[in-house]
């Protein structure tokens, strides 16, 4: 899957990218350890890196987004 932009269901808007790969995503985000966005992803963490303006990113699997469709 591609790259691409997305909106998801939460109230306000929040502007979601797809990865091919949580390694890929923690590259882009400079995230160290990428377990932790799995860790996210598993509802473990609440959120996993930061944005340049301190926003906290959140994860989910791509799947599990369709399912709130």
């Amino acid at each position: 899957m591609p790259l691409s932009y997305i909106n998801n269901v939460f109230s306000e808007y929040i502007g979601c990218k797809i990865f091919d790969s949580v390694k890929q995503a923690s590259k882009f985000y400079n995230i160290k350890s990428y377990s932790n966005i799995s860790r996210c992803c598993a509802g473990k963490l609440k959120s996993c890196g930061k944005l340049e303006d301190g926003t906290p990113l959140r994860w989910m699997y791509y799947k599990d987004y369709l399912k709130q469709q």
